[in-house]
């Protein structure tokens, strides 16, 4: 595979990715995510289902699962789409 080919497929796979939440700076509605072995990305925003003059303000958790979209497939231009039912954070029932 040449070098280009690889780094097109690195992009990718890179475009959805589920992670943990780390770290959360409501102030600025940012958070931290940890996708496993890798190091920790830097502080992404995470989509709000209100922004205007009706906002919804539900932060995530430290802890939570959540998606991550990078249409780069760079994690550190990413945005957190929302969060996932994990054994951690299991659905009510």
């Amino acid at each position: 595979m040449s070098y280009g080919a690889a780094v097109n497929e690195q992009a990718r796979e890179g475009i959805v990715r589920f992670g943990v939440v780390t770290a959360v700076d409501a102030g600025r509605a940012r958070a931290k995510v940890s996708f496993g072995g890798e190091s920790e990305s830097g502080w992404l925003p995470w989509l709000a289902l209100r922004a205007g003059a009706i906002s919804v303000w539900a932060p995530p958790a430290i802890g939570e699962q959540v998606q991550v979209l990078s249409t780069s497939g760079d994690t550190a231009q990413g945005t957190i789409l929302g969060s996932l039912f994990s054994e951690a954070n299991a659905p009510l029932r």
